[in-house]
């Protein structure tokens, strides 16, 4: 996948964090875990020509854009604390319980995706 700055042209989407969690809008590279989608998400075939608007909802911190990287899938059960510790600033015990306890409908078999992004911003 390409990393280019943001041009006009590129296609934007908006990605709305609950907040800055361990500062990562701040950082050149940084990895974002959620729920994997069950329909749609974005297509490989075009990911690497979106420029996302990343927005802290809880205002945390100034919007910023970025160029996803790569992603990789695994149920919450499985989930590494690499991840975890990088996206969340939390063990993958704290991670699992956490998304059980305010994400309605999850198991340990949900599917997650972590994301990596290029800041195009720094």
């Amino acid at each position: 996948m390409t990393t280019q700055n943001s041009t006009s042209t590129s296609p934007k989407k908006e990605l709305i964090l609950a907040k800055n969690q361990n500062r990562k809008m701040s950082c050149p590279f940084f990895c974002h875990i959620q729920i994997a989608a069950k329909i749609g998400g974005i297509p490989e075939s075009v990911a690497d020509s979106t420029v996302f608007l990343v927005k802290a909802a809880d205002g945390s911190h100034d919007p910023i854009e970025a160029r996803l990287l790569d992603s990789v899938r695994c149920q919450l059960k499985d989930i590494s604390s690499s991840f975890t510790w990088m996206s969340h600033a939390m063990s993958r015990e704290e991670f699992i319980l956490e998304v059980l306890k305010k994400v309605e409908n999850t198991s340990l078999e949900t599917m997650m995706v972590i994301y990596f992004y290029k800041n195009l911003s720094v």
